[in-house]
């Protein structure tokens, strides 16, 4: 009866032993990581999580968390572990209900992403057309100034026609201003946050898709800091956009190498950085990697990194980059902890 109800479950489950071993293998399992069930059954459970989530468990057996999944063909994907104790047949055993969250897990965050793209590109549109209308103006102005001097009927039409066409020129740039200001209005929701568990969920959902299964990575979390007051999913945004960005620059690399690290070498901020291991940046690529509408990417709209910088300094924190003494560049950002103090 247990086993018949397993296998009808729309959900994938897995039963482990004591010693980590794939007991039970159900067909949604089987849909989702790919495997048959025979594939697997005796073997590690292990084989189903990516590095460097895999090297965390430090000889613990599975727990409920957000991690990848990593399917037979090598690629990986977002799940959630829902993991409960029991016995079968007198042995002491896991079970494992698991959801894939590669929908669920995106929306939230493509709409951030959205909305902070709108508000860059509304601000950088807003100065860029403030710009041109302010010429305008002063082209109109000249122009009335001109007819000043002339005593003829149409030329007193036209001073008419030119204060109109001012009028709607100040029109338009309030209308912009209105527009820009609207959009950046928006506070976002700051609350006590553990980094090192931000980190942890972004890095799974950066993991996930085209080019993240060649890549080793290694994570490095202090998870003794101080909080961070901060809106997580902005700062997941950030994060996951820098992965993502050293993936794609590895991608011709032979042996791509990603290393995240958190920790706190300066008093009162946690520090993350993250680096890669492909072809690098010169010092002047990096000195204008940060400005609006400027990419090295065939296909990039230069919006990515000036959105990630603006997040972090609204947050009362710097992003910046470096080159790596061998290869590859290291992207980093400060974020002020929250000390606690005694009452």
């Amino acid at each position: 009866m247990f086993e018949a109800l397993i296998t009808a479950a729309a959900d994938g489950i897995i039963l482990v032993d004591a010693e980590g071993h794939i007991r039970i293998f159900n067909p949604a399992c089987a849909r989702l990581f790919g495997y048959r069930p025979e594939e697997v059954t005796g073997k590690d459970v292990s084989i189903l999580i990516p590095s460097p989530y895999r090297d965390a468990q430090n000889g613990r057996r599975l727990a409920s968390r957000e991690t990848l999944g990593r399917r037979k063909d090598g690629s990986t994907f977002p799940i959630y572990l829902s993991v409960g104790q029991g016995k079968a047949e007198g042995a002491e055993v896991s079970v494992c209900i698991v959801h894939d969250l590669t929908e669920r897990g995106a929306a939230p965050l493509m709409d951030v992403s959205r909305l902070s793209a709108m508000a860059q590109m509304g601000s950088s549109m807003a100065h860029e057309i403030n710009q041109p209308l302010a010429a305008v103006m002063n082209y109109v102005k000249a122009a009335q100034r001109t007819l000043e001097t002339c005593h003829d009927a149409r030329a007193a039409k036209a001073g008419e026609l030119l204060a109109k066409a001012g009028e709607q020129i100040v029109r338009a740039g309030a209308i912009i201003r209105n527009r820009r200001d609207f959009i950046a209005r928006g506070q976002p929701s700051r609350r006590e946050e553990a980094l090192y568990k931000i980190i942890e969920k972004a890095v799974a959902r950066a993991l996930t898709g085209p080019g993240a299964g060649t890549a080793k990575v290694t994570l490095t979390l202090d998870r003794k800091l101080p909080p961070v007051l901060v809106d997580k999913m902005q700062i997941q945004q950030v994060i996951i956009h820098l992965i993502r960005n050293a993936l794609e620059a590895m991608q011709s690399m032979p042996e791509p190498r990603l290393s995240i690290e958190c920790s706190s070498p300066q008093a009162g901020f946690a520090e993350v950085t993250i680096s890669d291991s492909g072809p690098g940046l010169s010092e002047a690529e990096i000195g204008r990697l940060f400005q609006p509408f400027v990419t090295t990417k065939e296909r990039g709209m230069g919006l990515g990194l000036t959105i990630s910088k603006s997040i972090i300094n609204a947050h009362g924190g710097r992003l910046w980059a470096t080159p790596n003494p061998g290869a590859g560049v290291s992207f980093h950002f400060q974020l002020p902890l929250i000390e606690k103090t005694e009452q």
